[in-house]
């Protein structure tokens, strides 16, 4: 099959939330029913996003426990200033939507170009809902553009609506304390509407293949009150397999409310190892990890270098475009390597985890296969950041007889 190219970045960011809830006593149609993400802005789960991207907008349906309004925006950092702000109520039956600015640490601006269309909006006794859409681009100057980067979604609301909640140009009540941020990547766009015909053209499992799953977790690895930050490697056997398999997505699992203290983890495939090695490496598999790279880590772990998946703070996972999954093969590689980084900077807690990622995999193959092309600078000696510069360059190149032994001919 021909080969497709996904390309990971690894960014790390800070602050990430997710939780699943269920509003029972909110009603609203069908079509509104089934949302593709969710996630929970607040640590007490009162602020409630879900949403589903579309081909060129993204709609979202954001539920709090108010009946004043509700403040949501998207930014590129964590703060008000510069935010593209949504202003929402609902007053004697009837919603209210507004796309403002953050300017400093002001009310909201309202914008001159109205981009945020109002879907629906309700409440009851104790919850407002708003549904509303934006463009993904809305040449704005005073908008977010919504991308596959991780954003910073901003909340707040007050038990409160507007000072003249009728007026197109109300006063807002202070918040106060009812406000926060939480990073979340919003997109995972790129499926073509590709015939099942081509997109399934070979399967080994009969009409209804199984997706199956592997999930790759750290044994109970102690982290101690004096440790800021640590770096965990775990080798992993894959799965036995008889034919080919592609893996269709991978999503990040936690252990308890430790998902604070893993900042991210990479799994790395073990290549250029011989079959000759398979029973070091079995037993290297059996054992919990230690930490990573040091003097006594195995110098086979070295050759676990090849990038497959990424999560990172903030990070649901990934679900591969439908007409492309990643490849497992029964004479590919045997072995794999996640490392987990956690951190612990007020060094005052201590904990166990288990967290790690769980693959999902399926004989259904699909039209082409995945790769990886990881892009970067391998940091050494020579790679020096001057002291006192407000911005310092780095930069990479890939010469023809690098290149042309990565990319494939066809």
């Amino acid at each position: 099959p021909r080969l497709s190219l996904v390309i990971y970045f690894v960014i790390i960011i800070e602050l990430g939330a997710n939780a699943s809830s269920n509003f029972n006593n909110i009603q609203i149609s069908a079509s509104y029913d089934n949302w593709k993400h969710e996630a929970a802005l607040d640590s007490d789960r009162e602020f409630i996003v879900q949403w589903t991207p579309a081909k060129d907008h993204i709609i979202f349906r954001v539920t709090v426990r108010t009946r004043g309004y509700i403040g949501f925006g998207i930014s590129n950092t964590p703060r008000m200033d510069g935010a593209d702000i949504v202003v929402g109520w609902v007053h004697s039956g009837k919603a209210y939507l507004q796309d403002r600015h953050g300017v400093g640490n002001q009310e909201p601006v309202v914008d001159s170009q109205q981009d945020w269309t109002l879907v629906h909006g309700y409440e009851n006794d104790t919850h407002t809902s708003l549904i509303m859409s934006r463009p993904y681009y809305t040449c704005d100057k005073d908008d977010h553009d919504i991308t596959n980067d991780t954003a910073h979604l901003l909340w707040a609301f007050h038990p409160d609506d507007p000072v003249n909640p009728e007026n197109p140009r109300p006063r807002i009540h202070y918040h106060g304390w009812r406000k926060g941020a939480a990073s979340v990547f919003l997109l995972e766009r790129g499926t073509l509407d590709i015939p099942r015909s081509l997109m399934s053209y070979h399967t080994h499992a009969g009409n209804n293949p199984e997706r199956l799953t592997w999930e790759l977790r750290n044994p109970e690895v102690r982290v101690t009150s004096s440790t800021e930050t640590m770096y965990w490697c775990k080798l992993f056997k894959r799965p036995h397999l008889t034919h080919k398999h592609h893996i269709v997505k991978y999503e990040p699992v936690f252990s308890g409310s430790n998902e604070r203290f893993v900042h991210h983890m990479i799994v790395y495939e073990c290549t250029n190892l011989g079959a000759e090695l398979d029973d070091v490496l079995d037993q290297l598999s059996l054992q919990p990890g230690q930490e990573c790279y040091q003097s006594n880590m195995s110098h086979l772990i070295y050759n676990c270098n090849h990038v497959v998946a990424t999560w990172t703070t903030g990070s649901q996972g990934l679900a591969f475009p439908s007409e492309a999954g990643y490849p497992l093969t029964p004479d590919g590689p045997k072995f794999y390597m996640m490392e987990t980084h956690y951190d612990n900077p007020p060094m005052g807690t201590a904990f166990v985890d288990s967290s790690g990622i769980r693959m999902v995999y399926t004989s259904e193959l699909r039209l082409n296969d995945a790769g990886v092309l990881s892009l970067g600078l391998d940091p050494n000696w020579k790679h020096l950041i001057p002291p006192r510069q407000r911005t310092v360059i780095s930069e990479g190149h890939c010469v023809p007889e690098c290149t042309e032994e990565v990319f494939p001919t066809t």
